[in-house]
């Protein structure tokens, strides 16, 4: 099975479900971090039901839970434990079982766990997409605009890493901007990607809820360039300050569209770049990043993520565009960088998005 976590070891596994779902024990709470707590990883399908071996299929536990849970159903464990009034993470259930229900979609076979998860979902109910992102409030226009990959069959909606860097690194520079600010910021932003079991994924962060602009929104890591910087330069800065990622495992490999924020008057230039594999000892700078997130690009073409519409105000009309993942929402430049992105990808021939400033 291509998708098996076979090369992690079990601290390994840890590491990477803590990253992904946070250090307490999803039936208890207990911080499975602290000193004299024994810790442990556990299916969520049990392998009794045929649950893979798969970091989808696991969460973190504490040896007590996963010992009293036994072959229990993730549905029945979670109504027991509240009955003890524990403070059980159905969320975090519910997004394992969500998310190997898409991969076992993707790779194929799992007919036991398939079943399985499916009756599971029906009864915890399937985790709500989107997340406490503040969107100001606009005027849409002409409803929602169509996803650019619609019309390819969501299994076939599989992106690959050569592809990828061999599309970006034959585009050249980026197009510029559409609209011209008299005086931008000059930013740059690191689009890292990797490839992990078969999947490519992006490097997103969370910013911090206390920031004056675009507080807990969804972004690259990135920032203003510095005197004297080439927009390079600045976003492999900006990406080590941020989350630790280090420069010396990244190789950049082409730069997307020039983008544009009015509220930050920022003029961004992303740039495309990847590495060797999952990048480890990423940690969050403290009031600047709330959180860092490993999204998968398959997750964001497969249906019911992408929406897009566009938006009337007083400045201009302009198509926004969204990703509803499961705990954020990504919008604004972001989210068109990604759509552009994901359309380079998977070789889709997309319009420019609308812009319409007044005058």
């Amino acid at each position: 099975m291509p998708h098996e976590d076979v090369t992690l070891n079990r601290a390994e596994r840890r590491i990477r479900i803590i990253e992904r779902d946070g250090p307490l024990c999803v039936w208890c709470g207990t911080d499975v971090t602290a000193d004299l707590v024994d810790a442990t990883t556990e299916h969520v399908v049990p392998k009794i039901k045929g649950g893979p071996s798969w970091l989808e299929n696991e969460v973190m536990a504490c040896k007590r839970c996963n010992s009293q849970r036994g072959h229990v159903s993730p549905a029945e464990w979670a109504d027991e434990c509240e009955r003890r009034g524990w403070p059980v993470n159905r969320l975090a259930i519910q997004r394992s079982l969500a998310r190997l229900e898409r991969t076992i979609f993707r790779v194929g076979g799992q007919r036991r766990a398939r079943s399985y998860v499916a009756s599971q979902l029906r009864r915890m109910g399937r985790p709500q997409r989107g997340g406490p992102q503040n969107i100001p409030m606009a005027t849409p226009i002409d409803g929602l605009l169509p996803t650019p990959w619609a019309h390819i069959p969501e299994a076939e909606r599989h992106h690959d890493l050569a592809t990828i860097v061999d599309v970006i690194s034959r585009r050249g520079d980026g197009a510029a901007s559409p609209v011209f600010l008299s005086e931008p910021r000059e930013s740059a932003v690191l689009i890292a990607l990797y490839e992990e079991h078969g999947d490519v994924f992006v490097i997103l962060t969370r910013r911090d809820w206390g920031l004056r602009n675009h507080a807990g929104e969804v972004s690259f890591p990135g920032g203003r360039t510095d005197p004297g910087e080439t927009a390079n330069q600045a976003a492999l800065r900006e990406a080590y300050e941020e989350i630790g990622l280090d420069p010396m495992t990244v190789t950049i490999v082409g730069e997307l569209d020039h983008r544009w924020t009015l509220s930050s008057a920022s003029h961004i230039v992303p740039k495309v770049a990847i590495m060797p594999g999952r990048p480890v000892g990423l940690v969050a700078n403290p009031g600047e990043v709330d959180g860092i997130l490993h999204v998968s690009l398959d997750e964001l073409t497969s249906d019911g993520v992408h929406r897009a519409e566009r938006w009337v105000r007083p400045q201009l009309s302009v198509d926004i565009n969204f990703f509803e993942l499961f705990g954020d929402t990504v919008w604004g430049a972001t989210s068109g960088m990604l759509r552009q992105l994901l359309c380079l990808s998977l070789e889709i021939v997309d319009a420019p998005g609308h812009v319409e400033l007044p005058g």
